[in-house]
């Protein structure tokens, strides 16, 4: 099952940036990575006022189908 981890640069404009990762059921072609992206370019520029979270949610949704998810993760730094 792939992992997708979309992250969404400069979130603050202080270069943070925010992550959420995707699991997938079915192997991910690069004719669909490509869809993704297109997805949420459009979808961040159409959902202004949406966090990254829910442009995220609904480009997977969209590009990948029902049986890939948003996933929750723990992220240890050291």
């Amino acid at each position: 099952m792939p992992i997708i981890i979309i992250r969404e640069q400069n979130v603050d404009g202080c270069g943070g940036f925010a992550d959420v990762c995707v699991q997938c059921d079915d192997p991910v072609t690069s004719e669909q990575m490509m869809e993704l992206h297109h997805e949420l370019v459009r979808l961040t520029k159409e959902l202004k006022d949406s966090g990254t979270s829910d442009v995220a949610m609904e480009a997977v949704e969209n590009v990948l189908g029902e049986k890939a998810q948003c996933i929750s993760y723990y992220l240890v730094e050291f």
